[in-house]
């Protein structure tokens, strides 16, 4: 396939694209993984986990939080499913009439 030539183009570098590459989501700017012997490296030390120590939690426990959790986010949608109706309640009885 022939490159296409457009009149307004001189030849010029404006960005420099070649460290740009398709990421897992399908656009955008990914990196080039560097060499740890490269000098920015010279002096970095793998990061310590701080919960690297913590027992993993049982499945009791797991299941109990995504529970609390699902309740939380329901109780926040009632909230919400409570003020839409008073707005129709609103609405049909009051601006409406």
């Amino acid at each position: 396939m022939k490159k296409k030539k457009y009149d307004d183009d001189d030849g010029r570098r404006i960005a420099n694209m070649s460290d740009v590459q398709i990421n897992t989501f399908g656009f955008g700017y990914t990196p080039k993984r560097r060499r740890f012997n490269s000098p920015y490296h010279e002096n970095k030390k793998p990061i310590q986990n701080e919960y690297a120590n913590v027992a993993p939690l049982t499945k009791k426990e797991t299941r109990f939080m995504m529970f609390r959790a699902m309740f939380a986010a329901l109780g926040i949608a009632m909230i919400f499913i409570a003020g839409a109706a008073l707005f129709i309640l609103f609405c049909i009885y009051i601006w409406f009439r």
